[in-house]
C-alpha cells in the first residue's frame, strides 16, 4: 500500500527518513488502520451517527459535528484525482484548530504526494497551491450535475440528522429555499395509497391553486422525520399545524434566506466529490439542479427535448 511504502521510505524534505515520532503523527494524519486494514476513523463516524440518530429519536438538538476523518477516509476512491480544493476542506475540517497542528498535517499531505510523484502515480501535487493557514476559497454560484446531485443525496444520507436530511432532498426535488421552509404539516396531507401532496407558498404571498406531488423519496425522508424527530414547540409548531422544517431551539420555520445554505455547505463540504464546490454552494443553486429523483426522459421533456 502506498501510505505505508511512504511511511516507511519517504523522506522529509529528501534528508532522513521520519523519526519514530513524525511517522506516527503523519500516520495518524492520513488515517489509523486496524489490524484488518479498516479504517478507525470510520468506526468513531459509525458510532457519532448512531448518537445523532439517537437524540433525532428522543426530540433532541445534536450539536457535536461530526468526527474529523484521515485523509484516506476522507478523499475514498479520488485520492489520485485530488485537487486543492479538496484538501483545503480536509484541513477545515478541524475547526478553530491549531495554526501548527494544520501545517503538520498539510506537512504529511505534501510528503505524501511528493512520495506519489516520485512514484509516477500522480502528475503533480495538488497540496503545493495551499499555503498553511490559508483557506482556499472560491465566488460564485454552482449547480450540480446529475452526478453531483446524486453526491449531495448521498452525503445527506451519510452526514445529515433527519431535518436537514429531508430540506437536502426536498432542495433536490426542485423546491426553492423559501418553498421549502414554508411547507406547514397541516397543508400536507396523505392520500390513498400513500401518495403525499402539499400546498406550496407563493413568492409574493398566498398558495398555489394546484398541490405539489411528493416524490416518493421524499415521501421516506418525511416518514424518517414525522413525527418522532420534528421539533414542535406551541404556539409556533405543534404535532398537527405549524411549520414542517422546524429550529430545534424555538419550534419556528427555519430562516429561508441563511439556514438552508448552511447546512446544504456543511452537508456539501463532508463530501469529497463536493468539497471543491461546497463554498459557493446556496440552497437555490441545489434547487436549480439536474434532480436525482427524475428519469433522463423526464428531464429531456422539460427541457424541450421532445
Amino acid at each position: 500500500m502506498v501510505r505505508d511504502h511512504w511511511l516507511t521510505q519517504g523522506k522529509l524534505r529528501g534528508e532522513a527518513a521520519f523519526g519514530e515520532e513524525t511517522r506516527e503523527n503523519y500516520g495518524r494524519d492520513l488515517g489509523e488502520l486496524s489490524d484488518d486494514g479498516r479504517p478507525l476513523d470510520l468506526l468513531k463516524l459509525k458510532a457519532w451517527q448512531e448518537e445523532r440518530d439517537a437524540a433525532a429519536r428522543r426530540g433532541e438538538p445534536f450539536e457535536e459535528p461530526p468526527p474529523a476523518l484521515g485523509w484516506i477516509s476522507f478523499i475514498g476512491d479520488l485520492v489520485w484525482e485530488a485537487t486543492p480544493f479538496h484538501v483545503d476542506a480536509w484541513l477545515n475540517q478541524w475547526k478553530g484548530g491549531a495554526a501548527r497542528s494544520r501545517a503538520r498535517r498539510r506537512a504529511a499531505l505534501f510528503s505524501f504526494y511528493e512520495h506519489a510523484m516520485r512514484q509516477q502515480i500522480v502528475p503533480g501535487n495538488p497540496v503545493r497551491a495551499i499555503r498553511p493557514g490559508v483557506p482556499a476559497g472560491l465566488p460564485g454560484r454552482v449547480k450540480l450535475t446529475r452526478r453531483q446531485s446524486g453526491m449531495m443525496r448521498s452525503a445527506a444520507d451519510r452526514w445529515a440528522d433527519p431535518r436537514d436530511r429531508l430540506l437536502v432532498y426536498l432542495l433536490l426535488a426542485g423546491l426553492r429555499p423559501f418553498q421549502a421552509c414554508g411547507l406547514f404539516l397541516d397543508r400536507t396531507f396523505r392520500e390513498q395509497g400513500g401518495r403525499v401532496v402539499s400546498r406550496l407558498p407563493m413568492k409574493g404571498g398566498g398558495l398555489r391553486k394546484e398541490p405539489w406531488e411528493w416524490p416518493a423519496e421524499c415521501v421516506e425522508a418525511l416518514d424518517a422525520y414525522v413525527p418522532e424527530v420534528r421539533r414542535v414547540y406551541p404556539p409556533y409548531s405543534s404535532a398537527e399545524a405549524g411549520p414542517l422544517l422546524t429550529s430545534w431551539q424555538t419550534g419556528r420555520a427555519l430562516t429561508a434566506d441563511t439556514e438552508p445554505r448552511r447546512i446544504v455547505r456543511r452537508i456539501a463540504e463532508l463530501h469529497p466529490g463536493l468539497a471543491e464546490l461546497a463554498p459557493r454552494l446556496t440552497a437555490d443553486g441545489v434547487a436549480l439542479s439536474v434532480s436525482p429523483f427524475t428519469d433522463d426522459v423526464e428531464e429531456d421533456q422539460e427541457r424541450g427535448g421532445g
